[in-house]
């Protein structure tokens, strides 16, 4: 199943806000109805919805002036029931929620279990970003002891296992499409499972196990992503990532060998890659090779010139002059 996305972006303008979140939330249900929403009257409409499926588990996200989420009684009669649901606030405010007899609030980035069983409501401000992991019961039963004992009861979001597991959730989201690879859709839903696990206190073999595939994977990620915020910085280094994630450059290595690319080559062709689109984008056609080069990265040119040639089969110029002939031709 691809990502599902319901945007308020793609509704008419002509509309006022009552008729198009009307539009919007009539086509929420009609394809993914499981909650009830409502929407803030202090600002104008504007709703965006996100659903990926991960294996056994699911992502779902409500961004912009939803004011109220809620499981109903009727919801849950339309629906299987047999899941918890983990429930996150990304947004700037508070949000208060209802649950199984308990009221709380959550801070930004606090976080609750959800019975799908039970009535459940959660409410905020004009303004919010809400997350929701929907987990198989059984499948949270075989890595915690009697995890719906949780439900309604804030989570602690400063534990190690908790931090990575918003991080990795924040990668999902940021997402604009879902890859079609089962297996590695099936891998991402075990690693979001071991991180759920070890966030709500899994026992002590199913920690242990969780925590070898799960902060691991969750860690390669966290290296990843640091790789292409950073990579144009010539400064870049392994010893500079690991000082930031709190881990020695031998186990950061060890983890990029685990995904079959070392550190430097990573780098590398995140530097050759975005060389290649500035050469080929005719807003930079005034600046010359070599501060192409520094621009992403790169201290020494002729370094990058056999790098480049090695990459792509031609040298930067050579392939600067062939992009400028095919546009001239077009």
């Amino acid at each position: 199943m691809p990502l599902v996305t319901f945007s308020s972006d793609s509704l008419s303008a002509t509309l006022d806000d009552a008729a198009r979140f009307k539009v919007w939330r009539d086509r929420y249900m009609e394809a993914h109805g499981l909650l009830d929403i409502r929407r803030s009257d202090d600002q104008p409409f504007s709703l965006r919805f996100t659903f990926a499926p991960y294996g056994d588990v699911g992502v779902g996200q409500f961004e912009g002036t939803v004011s109220r989420v809620s499981r109903t009684a009727h919801d849950i009669a339309a629906g299987s029931n047999d899941t918890l649901c983990l429930f996150l606030n990304r947004g700037r405010d508070r949000v208060g929620f209802l649950h199984s007899g308990r009221e709380g609030e959550l801070d930004p980035t606090g976080m609750t279990l959800f019975r799908d069983w039970e009535p459940a409501v959660a409410s905020g401000g004009a303004l919010n970003r809400m997350l929701f992991v929907p987990i198989p019961r059984s499948r949270l039963h075989a890595l915690i002891e009697n995890p719906e004992d949780l439900a309604g009861t804030p989570l602690d979001a400063r534990k190690p296992a908790s931090r990575h597991l918003i991080r990795y959730l924040t990668l999902l989201t940021q997402l604009d499409e879902t890859d079609d690879d089962e297996r590695l859709n099936a891998h991402i839903g075990t690693t979001l499972l071991d991180l759920i696990a070890l966030a709500l206190g899994a026992s002590k073999d199913a920690a242990y196990s969780a925590q070898m595939r799960g902060l691991r994977a969750a860690r390669t990620q966290d290296v990843i992503a640091r790789i292409a915020a950073g990579f144009a910085d010539p400064t870049f280094s392994p010893d500079g990532v690991a000082a930031e994630l709190g881990v020695s450059v031998r186990y950061l290595q060890d983890l990029l060998q685990e995904t079959g690319t070392s550190f430097s080559a990573r780098v590398l062709e995140h530097r050759l890659q975005r060389a290649r689109a500035m050469l080929a984008d005719p807003r930079n056609d005034s600046m010359r090779v070599a501060q192409i080069a520094r621009a992403c990265g790169f201290n020494e040119i002729p370094y990058f010139n056999r790098c480049f040639r090695r990459r792509f089969g031609e040298s930067p110029t050579g392939f600067r002059a062939d992009v400028s002939a095919r546009n001239r031709s077009l």
